[in-house]
């Protein structure tokens, strides 16, 4: 399984160079694609969506079949899986909802992007500014590091943030511009990211 983990896609243009290098390679033969909703406004998340498979399209991947996930759904196996950014807390209430694991778990790609990335974790955990709590809950299990997405080192409100959710446990955050990919448990870096450890941050490329 190949598994990348997006900090951000632009919403204008879509993938950018480096992202469409390899996901255009590693999606070639790829027919089906099933989405994964950041939250329950499905309306939203299917404009979200095909907007997303026009952004395939520009790069030279077309699907066959594209889906997203709802409740109501009897769901199969698909070739890639694209968890999509929103509310992590409430995209995992839906995967555990519907029972998306184990469909998760037999995809040839995942894909998750922002939200999405955040949920791959055994373990999540992230502040939830709604709430304006700390949320630690079992994720998808699928990789072993904590992303943090959108991390701006000019913020220092969103640097605070970091920091504090850092006490409890190490993680990585990742710039807009930054992904990971991960192919056969190998764990590539794209972009500039930070290791963030009690409370220190540690600029790493």
């Amino acid at each position: 399984m190949i598994k990348y983990l997006f900090s951000n896609i632009d919403k204008i243009n879509g993938f950018n160079e480096l992202q469409s290098k390899d996901l255009s390679k590693d999606l070639k033969k790829c027919n089906s694609i099933l989405f994964i909703p950041g939250d329950y406004d499905s309306k939203k998340y299917n404009l979200y969506k095909n907007k997303i498979v026009k952004w395939f399209r520009n790069i030279g991947i077309n699907f066959k079949e594209n889906y997203l996930a709802s409740l109501d759904d009897e769901l199969k196996t698909y070739d890639v899986i694209f968890l999509m950014g929103g509310n992590p807390v409430n995209q995992m209430d839906i995967i555990n909802k519907i029972k998306l694991k184990t469909i998760i778990n037999a995809a040839k790609i995942v894909i998750g992007v922002s939200a999405g990335a955040i949920n791959l974790s055994k373990e999540v955990i992230y502040y939830n500014n709604y709430s304006e709590k700390l949320e630690i809950y079992d994720g998808i299990g699928l990789i072993n590091i904590n992303v943090y997405p959108h991390f701006d080192i000019k913020d220092k409100d969103f640097e605070k943030e970091v920091k504090m959710v850092s006490m409890t446990k190490t993680l990585i955050a990742l710039p807009n511009e930054t992904f990971i990919k991960f192919d056969d448990e190998q764990m590539k870096f794209w972009g500039e990211y930070y290791k963030v450890e009690n409370g220190n941050i540690i600029k790493i490329n």
